[in-house]
This record gives C-alpha cells, sequence and structure tokens, in this order.
C-alpha cells in the first residue's frame, strides 16, 4: 500500500505544481517529484502537508471532557490567543495526554475549504497535517527551528509542542522578530533559558551573532527535510467540518429517527404486555371459577373425581341436591310429578288423544305423538321453554317423540 505525501503552500489548486514523494511501508521512499496533480503516480493514500508559514501549534490544558465538546473546549481556551485575521481558522485538536495537555493546530480556513471537494485527485485523500508536527519536540531546553533548504520561511518547534512560523534573518542578519520576542519571554519566564537548534544551512559567524543578540545558545543540527520525517504521530486536520465523514448530519438525522423507534418499541412493549396481561386475567378467572366449583363440590362432600371440571361438578352438585331433597321427603326438580306439572298447560294445547304413550326414566319424560297430530307441534318447544322445561322434538316413522327434562 503506497501513500503520496504532497507538500502544500496554499489553497488547493489541481493545475499548480508542489513537492511530492511516493511512499511504502515502511517508509521506503519510492519516487518523488514537483508536479501538478496530473503529474502525480499511482497510489493508494493521499496525504497532504500544510505549509508551517500557514500554520500555529498551541497546547492547551483542559479537565477531562466528552470527546464531542473538546473541539469548542479548545476553541474557546485559545481565543485570547488567536490574532484577528486567525478568527475564522479552523481548528484541530489532538488526542489528550494524561496530563491533561493537548495541542491545537490552526490553518486558514481557506485552505480547508479548498479541499472539501474529495473527487478526481483528492478521491483518496486519507489525511492533512501541519508541516510542523513532522518536527518531534525535543526534551527542554532545546528549541528546533527548521526550515528547507530553498524556502523563504520557517517554523520552530518547541519542547512543549508550540510552533509557530518565522521569517529569514533581516538583510543585517538580525533574528527574525517572531523568534527574538519568544525567545524573551521565555527568558523573563523561566530561569531555565533555552537552546535553538538551527536545523538549516547556517555559518559559524551567524551562530555568534544571534547568541550575542538574544543571550541564549544557537548550535547548527542536521538539515530539515520535510519528505524524510515521520508523519504517523501527526494529527489529522480532517476534522469537524472537514472529517472524512459527517457523524454530525448522521446525529442529525439519529435524533429524529431514534426517539420515533424508541417510542413504537415502548408502544409495541405496552401492547404485548397489555395482551399477557389480559390473558393472565382471563386463565385467572377460569381457574377460581373453577376452584370454587371444586370447592363447592368437595364441602358438598362429593367424591374428588366429580371435580375434575365445573361442568361435572353443576352435574354432581345437582344430582347431590336432588338426593338431599329426597332425605327430607321433598321433590326435585326434575322429579316425575313436579316436571310433568310445569310441562301439563304446554301438553294440554296438542288435540285430545294425540299422546300416545308417556315414560320415565333418568330424570326425563319421553313422549311418543300420533302422526296426525304431528303438525301441531311447530310451537310446542317454544311453550315448553317459557314453562321452564327443556325440550327436543325428532320426527320418528308413525309420529313425533317428545323429550322433557329440567333445565
Amino acid at each position: 500500500m503506497t501513500t503520496l505525501r504532497v507538500w502544500l503552500e496554499a489553497a488547493w489548486e489541481h493545475t499548480r505544481a508542489a513537492p511530492w514523494l511516493l511512499v511504502s511501508p515502511p517508509g521506503n521512499t519510492l519516487s518523488t517529484g514537483n508536479t501538478p496533480a496530473s503529474g502525480w503516480p499511482d497510489h493508494d493514500h493521499l496525504e497532504l502537508v500544510i505549509a508551517a508559514s500557514h500554520t500555529r501549534i498551541i497546547p492547551v490544558r483542559l479537565p477531562p471532557v466528552p470527546s464531542a465538546r473538546t473541539a469548542a473546549a479548545v476553541r474557546f481556551a485559545i481565543e485570547d490567543q488567536i490574532a484577528g485575521g486567525e478568527a475564522g481558522a479552523h481548528v484541530a485538536v489532538s488526542g489528550q495526554r494524561h496530563d491533561g495537555v493537548l495541542l491545537a493546530t490552526l490553518v486558514p480556513f481557506e485552505i480547508m475549504a479548498s479541499l472539501v471537494q474529495r473527487s478526481g485527485a483528492l478521491a483518496r485523500l486519507r489525511r492533512v497535517i501541519a508541516e510542523p508536527e513532522l518536527a518531534a519536540p525535543h526534551p527542554d531546553p532545546t528549541w528546533r527551528w527548521c526550515r528547507e533548504i530553498d524556502a523563504q520561511s520557517g517554523f520552530v518547534r518547541m519542547p512543549n509542542g508550540t510552533a509557530f512560523p518565522v521569517g529569514m534573518p533581516d538583510v543585517q542578519g538580525r533574528l527574525p522578530p517572531e523568534l527574538r520576542f519568544a525567545l524573551a519571554q521565555r527568558i523573563a519566564a523561566s530561569a531555565v533559558r533555552p537552546v535553538v537548534r538551527v536545523e538549516w544551512p547556517v555559518q559559524a559567524q551567524e551562530l555568534a551573532q544571534w547568541q550575542q543578540e538574544a543571550e541564549v545558545s544557537f548550535i547548527a543540527g542536521p538539515l530539515w527535510r520535510w519528505e524524510a520525517a515521520d508523519s504517523a504521530p501527526a494529527t489529522n486536520l480532517l476534522q469537524g467540518a472537514f472529517a472524512l465523514s459527517q457523524p454530525t448530519s448522521r446525529f442529525a438525522a439519529s435524533r429524529i429517527i431514534a426517539p420515533a423507534v424508541v417510542l413504537l418499541g415502548i408502544a409495541a412493549a405496552f401492547h404485548v404486555l397489555a395482551t399477557v396481561g389480559h390473558w393472565l386475567v382471563l386463565k385467572s378467572d377460569v381457574w377460581s371459577a373453577g376452584s370454587q366449583w371444586t370447592s363447592l363440590a368437595l364441602s358438598a362432600g362429593l367424591a374428588n373425581d366429580a371435580s375434575d371440571s365445573p361442568d361435572k361438578v353443576r352435574a354432581a352438585l345437582t344430582h347431590r341436591h336432588a338426593e338431599v331433597l329426597h332425605m327430607h321427603r321433598m321433590p326435585a326438580a326434575d322429579d316425575a310429578l313436579p316436571l310433568m306439572a310445569r310441562a301439563s298447560p304446554a301438553i294440554a294445547t296438542l288435540p285430545q288423544g294425540v299422546v300416545k304413550r308417556a315414560m320415565y326414566a333418568d330424570a326425563h319424560w319421553t313422549l311418543e305423538i300420533a302422526a296426525s297430530d304431528a303438525a301441531s307441534l311447530g310451537d310446542l318447544p317454544a311453550r315448553l321453554r317459557q314453562a321452564s322445561v327443556d325440550a327436543i322434538v325428532v320426527a320418528v316413522p308413525g309420529g313425533a317423540r317428545v323429550r322433557l327434562g329440567a333445565p
């Protein structure tokens, strides 16, 4: 997998030539060049490096805050350190160290805005980093003053992670005003004087002149080359509105959809619970009724096998009630005489002599009706029901058969 690293000195334009190098893991340089995007070699990932002249890095110490609020908290913390022209700058933040310090990188908004349309040459863009991030901070008190050999400006990386652009020495060879001011502030605030390591071609007499001018040590170091530095620890500036994916839009959609899904889930849960609850109530009622019938049967002295179901219990209780009435020399509702007495008014409406035979057995009367008068039986069941007598009328050869019983 190859990565194309391109150095940007201004806002992105596909027709503008820019230095680039093609690398493959673990950092092997395959080719270099200085061409517009049309001259780039094939690559898997694209990485853009914003020139140090357009970037500043400010360390910020924060208490633990949610990641979603980190960017806003950092911008509020550095508000008084942002110059008027940087008020519209894009601010990207690094991960927070164990001591609560994180680095805020400021980049002009117009440079980041030129990278929004990620198509064509920018289709494989994965990272945007600030050039000073490629220069790892040295332990205190060493400051790194870096500049490309043919560049007209450079930057300083301090031990605490601060990075700021600096110009060239003036015609008299004096230090850039940005560096003089930073050194003066450090000397006034700390008893430990910094050591400035110059990482671009410099003469010994220039080092001596600067040392006398700023009253700090200047030493020569290895030449700075952005293309040879390790970019892995650098902060990706594609954050917030310029992130590769836009979590804010997904979050906004989720804020609309999630409540509806939650409400539907709650409604479905209530519906299921209500259905189960209603079923349990019905089952409880059935069980309670069965228990009452069973208790009644047992209290009446019936056998256990007569209490298997409410129907058996009711039949057994009816039979037991008849037995008790008989024991006290009283008629039961389904005895022959009381049953016939209730049915007689309805049977009396039939023509005389149509009842050929009447038999009583098993608490029921069975009447055989002559065939010639079977037509007169049409309203007999209704009259018997009005007399609280159950009746079944069945046509048989030679007439009809009527079965009478207690309800």
